[in-house]
């Protein structure tokens, strides 16, 4: 994966056909990995900083927001607004 993110090989290994030629998606599995990864360790240091329990709002907002954010960009299909959150968040 060098030189590549995970993102960029998601799009290259995930491709759905559409009328409009391919569309990529991530599917939720790789969504919450993706997540897990990029976004758990910097909402822990968050929850660390200011009470060092567990922030259940913070971390639902940050959810909610990282999948509204691969809506707009066209990394998931606009299916995903229908997504709980992990049972982990």
């Amino acid at each position: 994966m060098d030189g590549f993110s995970m993102v960029q090989v998601l799009q290259r290994a995930r491709k759905t056909k559409t009328n409009k030629g391919f569309t990529f998606y991530m599917t939720k599995k790789d969504v919450e990995a993706d997540f897990r990864e990029n976004m758990m360790p910097r909402i822990r240091e968050i929850e660390q900083s200011q009470s060092g329990s567990k922030d259940e709002p913070l971390r639902a907002q940050t959810w909610n927001d990282y999948v509204d954010g691969l809506i707009k960009d066209k990394m998931v299909s606009s299916r995903a607004e229908a997504w709980v959150h992990p049972r982990w968040l």
